[in-house]
């Protein structure tokens, strides 16, 4: 009895103090108490905000505090009084503004909490300057990404934490290829096709009265997308893409978890899904590796004629994957892509779906299907694209997903280590620091939002409020965003200039975890237009 008390003491506490706050969420899918309370109405998500400013000059901290930040004191260290708290506080949004406007006025924005029961440092990501400090820092190398041992073994140490040579190459190959420019050079015919043939399927639904689920659909032409775009068009069979689903479904299942793989506890259902989800990452790892040679042999049989498609042709292509360290960067970011890429972006579409139709006025809408229609990929050369991403292209619509990123957020928080002592806002932070970037606080602030409570589509297009930005900051910038604005762009244009849609009744439309999508998958009644 006593050893199991020794493990399912660390779990309870892993799982319930995890998060300050209830909708924090990491780079990637975490479990939360939330999946099962469902205590917040989904409207009311605040965003995920990122700033790409260029970095600031940053004193180096002589004291360890400036100024002492505040505490979050909303949640009790005690599992039972927190679950208590989560179930009868329904007003925890208006907490997290009142720590946030306190934090801004004390110190800048800066306060106390806990990272997986560990003392740690909020931020706010809706402040510049902070920003631009954390970006400086990380440059320096003063910040890492802070991540559990069971996310960085199932999505791969290289992708997430790497500093060396390799990976430093790996990602100067990996941004490259992941250009707009590469994207409407080499796999955009087969991106146009993959969102024609769902427009198609849109159709039917239109002719017969069938519903559709718009998540789904969306989910399988963004898997569909980023298979073309890593491995090229045509290298995967219907076989390859339904084991690379079920892979990294389980790894999503097993990533926040306890990393222990012994013999003798596999099968307890408590302790089973990080030993399956290694399991499915070596499958994974040896598909890709296949793949990698396969892509070899069609690169040596082309010779000088060869023109490279995908993420994989590029690595060879730029010397071949030769040493241990690149060949790892190389198969922990098609792992972290695939993973990462194609529920994040069907999220986001489904969310943006969902906001129009309860929030846009029949004006809004048509000024976005305007500027779709008057959009034509054609016209837009490799050397020509905006270095932005293409929703600079269409700015109604731009607007209209950064509102959508406001009012429900697809990542509540990122986390990050210092190396050495940095200066948050007010405070001096000391080395070996978790610092908890927080896109959750802020959105709802009136500080920033004067109509925090209320969706508007085209707010971003003059404002001077701080607008949301999904894809990060500094080295582990997003390195998709840019496919993401494509797969984005053709989805709606292909969608809303096409159908007027309408939502069944009665379905559930809360956000659930690990990206906030509706949790019915917004079934949607279809109509030509």
């Amino acid at each position: 009895m006593g050893c199991v008390k020794k493990l399912l003491l660390p779990a309870i506490s892993l799982f319930l103090s995890s998060q300050t706050e209830c909708f924090s969420f990491n780079d990637s899918p975490r479990m939360t108490v939330t999946r099962t309370l469902q205590i917040h109405d989904a409207r009311s998500f605040p965003p995920f905000q990122l700033y790409a400013t260029a970095p600031a000059e940053m004193e180096t901290p002589s004291a360890p505090s400036l100024v002492e930040p505040i505490a979050d004191n909303s949640y009790s260290n005690n599992p039972i009084k927190r679950i208590k708290h989560l179930i009868t506080n329904l007003n925890a949004n208006d907490e997290k503004t009142n720590l946030h406007e306190k934090s801004l006025k004390a110190t800048g924005g800066v306060w106390k909490t806990k990272f997986l029961g560990k003392p740690a440092y909020g931020v706010s990501a809706y402040i510049p300057e902070i920003t631009k400090n954390l970006t400086k820092a990380e440059s320096q190398g003063l910040l890492i990404s802070d991540w559990p041992e069971s996310v960085l073994n199932t999505l791969g140490h290289s992708s997430l934490v790497a500093g060396n040579a390799a990976s430093d190459k790996g990602r100067k190959v990996f941004l490259e290829a992941m250009s707009t420019r590469s994207i409407l050079g080499q796999s955009l015919s087969g991106v146009e096709e993959t969102v024609d043939a769902m427009k198609r399927h849109w159709q039917r639904c239109a002719e017969t009265g069938e519903t559709t689920t718009f998540a789904d659909d969306v989910s399988a032409i963004t898997y569909k997308v980023i298979a073309v775009a890593v491995f090229g068009p045509g290298s995967l069979t219907d076989g390859d893409m339904k084991q690379l689903r079920e892979w990294t479904d389980t790894i999503a299942k097993g990533m926040f978890s306890f990393p222990i793989d012994k013999p003798i506890i596999r099968n307890i259902p408590f302790f089973r899904r990080y030993p399956r989800a290694m399991k499915a990452r070596r499958e994974m790892r040896e598909l890709i590796i296949n793949k990698i040679a396969d892509r070899e042999a069609v690169i040596a049989k082309n010779g000088a004629d060869h023109e490279s498609v995908g993420l994989l042709d590029a690595f060879l292509l730029e010397g071949g994957l030769e040493g241990d360290e690149l060949l790892d960067f190389c198969v922990d970011n098609v792992i972290l892509s695939i993973f990462a890429g194609y529920d994040t972006t069907a999220s986001m579409s489904t969310n943006l779906i969902l906001l129009l139709h309860d929030y846009a006025t029949t004006e809004e809408l048509e000024q976005i299907r305007s500027e779709l229609n008057g959009f034509d990929f054609q016209s837009i050369s490799a050397s020509s694209a905006p270095v932005g991403g293409m929703l600079e292209c269409v700015p109604s619509l731009k607007s209209a997903v950064y509102e959508s990123f406001r009012f429900r957020p697809v990542v509540g928080s990122t986390f990050r280590k210092t190396t050495g002592p940095i200066q948050l806002g007010k405070v001096a932070l000391p080395a070996n620091t978790t610092i908890q970037w927080s896109h959750l606080h802020g959105s709802n602030s009136p500080t920033f939002f004067e109509t925090r409570d209320r969706a508007c589509p085209l707010r971003f297009l003059s404002t001077n409020e701080p607008p949301p930005f999904i894809f990060g900051y500094g080295k582990h910038k997003c390195p998709g965003q840019f496919l993401a604005h494509i797969e984005l762009l053709l989805v709606m244009k292909a969608f809303l200039c096409n159908f007027d849609f309408s939502l069944i009744p009665d379905q559930n439309t809360k956000p659930t975890l690990p990206f906030n999508k509706p949790k019915s998958g917004l079934k949607l009644q279809l109509t030509a237009r």
